[in-house]
């Protein structure tokens, strides 16, 4: 074997060697390039699912606010419509002084009143009109004294005259006490149309 058939064949084996050697390295390059291709995209599912958790955090937080301020302009509407409405009963209430109807009902509040009291001498304050109204059912009766008061209001204020009862049966008190049921009513008919 001559020299040159010991190079050429060491010099085959070298390059068997480095084809080798080359496809190891080439396939670890795939393999590699592989596992990270595997890395990045389960890294960027991880990160695409966080973000989206943040952004879904995001959204419910901003649905919650804008529901709340929904509910609280709601409320705002509801209380300015109750009030507007009240404000007019109130105004109708000075109106309704004087109406025939309700002087004529006033004997028969005057007498409820006195009935709470079991006959103690009592103190009738009322506007001069209801006083007109008034004065035929006081007549006669020595324990109801009747003085006309414009500052009293609409209605009767009714009390002993030792002041240890008062029975306020205005019109301003009525309508005080029955506000709260007014406006329940009022709100519950207002949401019942808008359907």
């Amino acid at each position: 074997m001559a020299l040159s058939d010991l190079i050429a064949r060491l010099e085959r084996d070298a390059d068997g060697q480095i084809e080798a050697i080359t496809r190891r390295a080439d396939a670890e390059v795939l393999a590699t390039r592989a596992s990270v291709a595997r890395d990045d995209a389960a890294a960027t599912a991880v990160d695409l699912r966080r973000r989206r958790d943040e952004r879904q955090s995001v959204h419910d937080r901003e649905l919650v606010r804008a529901r709340r301020l929904a509910h609280q302009h709601t409320l705002e509407a509801q209380h300015a419509l109750v009030s507007r409405v009240l404000d007019r009963a109130r105004v109708q209430t000075q109106a309704a002084a004087n109406h025939a109807l309700y002087l004529a009902a006033l004997p028969a509040y005057l007498s409820e009143a006195v009935s709470h009291l079991e006959g103690l001498p009592v103190r009738v304050r009322c506007a001069p009109a209801a006083a007109a109204a008034l004065a035929p059912v006081v007549a006669g009766r020595p324990e109801i004294e009747l003085v006309e008061d414009q500052a009293s209001g609409p209605g009767l204020l009714v009390e002993t005259i030792d002041g240890s009862v008062v029975i306020d049966n205005t019109l301003a008190a009525r309508l005080s006490r029955l506000e709260r049921r007014l406006a329940i009513r009022l709100i519950a008919e207002v949401c019942h149309a808008r359907r």
